[in-house]
């Protein structure tokens, strides 16, 4: 990552985000699960956000999770979406100059996997974002017995 004075919303660990991250300097369109539409500020927080178990992120695990997943494909995110049964939507958001920092991190079968570190100056509510799919929670179905 260039040196730049860009600041983040998290505290994280020396060397986060990595030093072959880039700075968003051209707009790019990514795609983000979210709950609701338009997403709201929890829908863009991190994992570790969600849930800070240092235990559970062991060592370069912690930067990724601070971190948070977005896709450049929206085929990857729409296998993903096809995979959660509480459903969900994609969005997709326009990242320009100014956002944060991202790197190509793929993950299992999505070679389109980024992770985005977002700058402090964000505010979520005036992220662009369009509706691109949705997908009801799935039901379960009670046996009979």
């Amino acid at each position: 990552m260039p040196n730049s004075p860009m600041r983040f919303r998290d505290e994280f660990p020396q060397d986060c985000p990595p030093p072959e991250a880039n700075e968003v300097r051209e707009p790019i369109i990514v795609y983000r699960l979210t709950s609701k539409f338009p997403g709201t500020p929890r829908d863009f927080q991190s994992r570790w956000q969600r849930d800070p178990n240092p235990a559970q992120f062991p060592g370069a695990r912690e930067c990724r999770a601070k971190g948070v997943s977005v896709f450049s494909n929206l085929e990857d995110a729409q296998l993903v979406l096809g995979r959660r049964s509480s459903g969900g939507y994609i969005v997709g958001i326009e990242l320009r100059e100014g956002m944060g920092v991202v790197l190509q991190t793929p993950s299992g079968s999505h070679d389109s996997h980024i992770t985005w570190w977002p700058s402090i100056e964000i505010d979520y509510a005036e992220i662009r974002q369009r509706e691109l799919a949705r997908m009801p929670p799935q039901r379960t179905r009670r046996r009979r017995r």
